[in-house]
């Protein structure tokens, strides 16, 4: 398992996500997931270009940082 951030930076929202997945793939379908059953909010940080979409993601493997996550599965 490794562990994964995104982030989203949509319509004036931003989701920031921690998990742990086998692949970014996995990690990415649980983001989907959590986004569209409601389970994980967006803030509103209101000063975003709303006609871009700003999708970043990470693999996290610095030990310090990981101590900080959260788990999300």
């Amino acid at each position: 398992m490794k562990t994964y951030r995104i982030q989203v930076r949509y319509d004036g929202s931003y989701w920031d996500f921690t998990t742990q997945a086998e692949s970014i793939d996995d990690a990415a379908m649980l983001f989907i997931k959590k986004v569209n059953d409601g389970t994980l909010k967006p803030s509103g940080e209101g000063f975003y270009i709303n006609s871009r979409i700003f999708i970043t993601y990470e693999e996290v493997s610095n030990d310090t940082t990981q101590q900080a996550i959260r788990q999300e599965a």
